[in-house]
């Protein structure tokens, strides 16, 4: 009831009024009215509903997730202040308020608190793109299609329902803000947008790579919401390049290849979304037995002509060409740069799945951009992009069920049964997932 409230409000408080055809159709109309105002309901319903079937003991036996267990909430209960703490050279608001909240309840429940506060936050990506899909005319299934799409993706696995990574869902958050009008919210409403930003600002580098797009958008489009909100994050952009520059991180390697700077974009934006993660990784295991330039070349090709297509084909149907050109160069540019700056080996991006939180919203940039593509009249370019959003969908669906690599996202040990067997001994070791000596760390709170 709690997760339906919260996406019922905010639903009905950023909704838009459609406006009736005329006479006639006034019935269909306000039977569309009806549908467009519950559909944030409706989307996050299945949302929340799709993750549930996937990972039903996430959302019963909740645990904490690398970082948020070992750096955020260890430090937080010992009492740092979570508006200054800075973990691996990055500041992240959310993520510190969030396992800060779980220090404040019995230590059992604190997975709880960081699994569904991030929740939360997922469910308000899906209001957003919601109002998207809406103001372009979407029909309801094809917004449900998407959402499906997006809540089964493999690099979905790693971003969902755990704070450690809610940085990359504001970026998703941003993402619908910068691409969607809001020239009709006034007062609170504008305000709480406003807030939002600012708070996405502080939450880590993804956000920080999304300020060009507000800055060039409100200028060349002269909307003055969108330049304002620009000039919000890059007050955000200037705060977490200082924070990065005092907090210098050796895992930080910066040596980019061709290879290393386009195989993970295409494999994980691209491959994996519509090949499934696992399918994927037996792309590229073949790719590395064959050693044939031949085999790769083709791969390449083959990729490129799926992205292009999704391209080429959404920029020449969409109603506003500009809505196109914001996503590719969010989709091109921000994993890209997220590849770069990548901590630690960036060859193991070269894969359908293994940190896949850099390649997230390069993957809802492609569905959505296939969801425009869809969205028009014209056969020859409906009956592809549909095909392709149909593959995607049926990849997600298998990928639930199937697939090894799931285990590292999926099984680990119960942080409740943990606690449990503390016996009130403090300190008291505990493991974080994924399961390892490289993920544990001392409960001292009780």
């Amino acid at each position: 009831m709690v997760l339906l409230t919260a996406l019922t409000i905010p639903a009905l408080f950023f909704s838009k009024q459609a406006m009736h055809p005329d006479a006639a159709a006034a019935d269909t109309a306000r039977q569309k009215l009806s549908l467009d105002e519950h559909r944030p309901l409706l989307l996050g319903i299945l949302f929340i509903g799709l993750l549930l079937w996937r990972s039903p003991n996430l959302f019963l036996h909740p645990r904490f997730w690398a970082e948020e267990g070992q750096f955020y909430y260890n430090v937080l209960q010992s009492g740092d202040s979570p508006l200054t703490l800075v973990m691996r050279g990055n500041y992240q608001l959310i993520t510190n308020l969030i396992c800060y909240v779980a220090t404040l309840v019995p230590t059992e429940w604190a997975a709880h608190i960081t699994t569904y506060g991030s929740l939360l936050v997922a469910s308000w990506c899906i209001v957003l793109f919601s109002r998207f899909s809406i103001e372009n005319g979407w029909p309801l299934t094809r917004a449900a299609m998407a959402v499906a799409i997006l809540a089964l993706c493999a690099q979905g696995y790693e971003v969902y329902l755990t704070s450690t990574n809610v940085q990359w869902l504001c970026a998703v958050s941003l993402l619908f803000i910068g691409i969607t009008s809001w020239a009709d919210l006034r007062g609170t409403r504008k305000a709480l947008l406003y807030t939002w930003v600012a708070i996405c600002a502080l939450s880590g580098v993804p956000a920080s790579i999304m300020t060009p797009v507000f800055l060039v958008k409100g200028t060349l489009l002269r909307s003055g919401i969108h330049f304002r909100l620009g000039l919000i994050l890059a007050v955000g952009t200037a705060i977490q390049a200082a924070i990065i520059i005092l907090h210098p991180q050796p895992d930080r390697l910066l040596s980019p290849t061709v290879l290393t700077m386009t195989a993970p974009w295409l494999l994980q934006t691209v491959a994996s979304p519509i090949f499934t993660g696992g399918g994927t990784e037996l792309l590229v295991f073949f790719l590395l037995w064959l050693q044939s330039n031949a085999a790769l070349v083709l791969a390449y090709v083959v990729l490129l002509l799926i992205a292009a297509f999704a391209l080429v084909a959404s920029y020449r149907e969409a109603k506003d060409k500009t809505t196109v050109i914001v996503l590719a160069l969010v989709w091109i540019l921000v994993p890209s740069i997220q590849t770069l700056g990548a901590l630690g080996d960036t060859r193991k991006l070269i894969s359908g799945w293994m940190h896949g939180r850099y390649f997230f919203i390069g993957v809802v940039c492609f569905v959505t951009l296939l969801g425009i593509a869809a969205n028009r009249a014209s056969l020859a370019i409906r009956l592809p992009a549909l095909s392709l959003l149909l593959m995607a969908l049926c990849a997600g669906l298998y990928q639930a069920r199937h697939g090894a690599w799931r285990g590292t996202m999926l099984e680990g040990p119960s942080w409740s049964e943990q606690v449990a067997a503390c016996e009130g001994r403090r300190p008291c070791q505990v493991q974080a997932w994924p399961a390892g000596p490289g993920w544990t760390f001392l409960l001292h709170r009780k």
